[in-house]
């Protein structure tokens, strides 16, 4: 998580300058998905890694998107356990609430929102690893 924290709040903040309209509605609509899967974690986790990988497409950074594909497996993994760890109904709800507000952030050209709401989602998901 460490690594990943600085890669995807730099991501979310290019994302908020850069993205196209097509972008925005594809991550609104994997966002609008996700929680009809919440309680298939293979699915979920699929879709939870598909919404952070469009975020650091819309990025426009080539090497920032290759440094986040290729910790591809760590970060299902971490995914995974996260959502082994916060698994209430109330937990799962605010990891959906994260991504909602990340991408309205994205949405409205918002950088300073966009990079708070990732480093608050990725540091909750870091702080329950933790525990």
């Amino acid at each position: 998580m460490e690594v990943r924290i600085p890669l995807e709040v730099t991501a979310a903040g290019l994302a908020a300058r850069r993205r196209s309209m097509d972008q925005i509605a594809e991550m609104i609509k994997i966002t609008r998905e996700m929680p009809q899967l919440i309680d298939d974690m293979q699915a979920y986790t699929d879709y939870d890694f598909q919404f952070h990988i469009l975020i650091a497409e819309a990025a426009g950074n080539t090497t920032l998107l290759h440094l986040i594909s290729s910790i591809r497996e760590s970060i299902k993994d971490l995914i995974r356990l996260g959502l082994e760890i916060q698994n209430s109904g109330k937990e799962k709800e605010r990891i959906q609430k994260f991504h909602e507000t990340i991408v309205s952030a994205i949405a409205e050209g918002d950088r300073e929102a966009s990079e708070r709401e990732m480093t608050a989602h990725l540091t909750e998901a870091l702080n329950a690893l933790e525990q």
